[in-house]
């Protein structure tokens, strides 16, 4: 074979690459509309949470410096997650493989965050009347395998477009 004949694909091998794949998102939605959805629920979940930071009323049972600097971390994953979902959105609608990919590396860095988080919760102070800290930790890792599949759910996406 003639060496100007020759065509060399470059594939670019990344961690998400040993991600399982599925073919529907909750074994009936596609995955198109699914990750559409996963999006939305980021852009809610990011303005929730924008919203509620400084508020007292949002988060009555924890002090400490700790939990300022989890609060200040979250406060700055949150516009970095608002601003990646609405990417999202449009690049599904525009077949953007760029915009996915960058939203998985958001998530995969979100799922990461959450686990941090969690492992916090078991060290940071509560206020009276409120329920143990571990609780929150619990609810954390939960998180994370919510998280886990929405990544498992872009990557099939991601690879079938």
């Amino acid at each position: 074979m003639d060496a100007r004949t020759e065509t060399t694909e470059t594939t670019e091998t990344t961690f998400l690459d040993c991600l399982p794949t599925v073919g529907k998102c909750c074994f009936c939605i596609s995955l198109k509309v699914g990750c559409l959805i996963i999006a939305v629920l980021g852009v809610l979940g990011s303005l929730d949470g924008f919203l509620e930071f400084g508020m007292e009323e949002a988060d009555p049972c924890f002090e400490g410096d700790i939990y300022e600097f989890m609060k200040w971390q979250a406060f700055s994953f949150y516009i970095a997650m608002l601003i990646t979902s609405v990417y999202c959105i449009i690049g599904i609608i525009r077949r953007w493989r760029n915009a996915v990919k960058v939203y998985m590396y958001v998530m995969t860095f979100s799922l990461i965050l959450t686990l941090i988080f969690g492992i916090c919760f078991f060290y940071v102070p509560t206020k009276k009347d409120c329920g143990e800290s571990w609780a929150y930790s619990v609810a954390n890792f939960f998180s994370c395998l919510v998280s886990f599949y929405f990544l498992v759910v872009l990557r099939s996406y991601y690879k079938q477009m």
